[in-house]
């Protein structure tokens, strides 16, 4: 299920009187019946108003909850534990923020940078993702050129073994496609 974010997720609701006929209102937090005269109704799911909780840090939910996998979270534990995190600086990234990507990644714009030099990669520069770090072309280049004057077998001259670069390298290499948003696959 996708997380929602719920501005105003509960509306208080009488409990629907139980005849033997009529199946018993469950608490999705804890899956017990709820005979409470009131009950709190969260999307299609209803619940005890004492397990209206952060999944995480037990803080009562008063005002404004996130949803995932049937557990509810204040906002700041769902990002904590949610959010794409940035490739750079481990930080999160918020929805709305332009991004970068290579591979898997997920980059914000200050931190999708050459990991010798620092230059910022721009839209259209060469790149290469060397054990997870971002590599401008030149700073690739030089560190293999460096490499190759201390193992033979990295050079270009045919007497190394084909293939020997990418074992000893898993390298990606990449064109720097420019800014997008950082739209997730579900919906804030």
């Amino acid at each position: 299920k996708h997380p929602l974010p719920l501005e105003r997720p509960f509306w208080f609701a009488q409990a629907p009187r139980s005849s033997k006929k009529s199946p018993k209102s469950v608490c999705e937090g804890c899956q017990r019946v709820i005979s409470d005269r009131f009950l709190l109704r969260l999307n299609d799911s209803l619940w005890h108003e004492q397990c209206v909780q952060c999944a995480s840090c037990k803080e009562p939910l008063e005002t404004t909850c996130f949803y995932r996998d049937k557990k509810l979270y204040c906002k700041l534990d769902y990002e904590k534990l949610f959010a794409v995190k940035c490739g750079g600086c481990f930080e999160g990234i918020a929805p709305s923020e332009f991004v970068m990507r290579a591979q898997k990644s997920v980059y914000h714009l200050s931190c999708f940078c050459c990991c010798v030099c620092e230059r910022r990669l721009q839209k259209g520069d060469e790149f290469v993702l060397k054990e997870g770090q971002l590599l401008c072309k030149s700073d690739y280049e030089k560190e293999r050129e460096l490499l190759s004057l201390v193992s033979p077998a990295l050079s270009d001259s045919g007497k190394g073994e084909p293939g020997a670069e990418r074992s000893l390298w898993p390298v990606l290499w990449g064109v720097s496609p420019g800014p997008r948003r950082n739209m997730p696959d579900y919906c804030y």
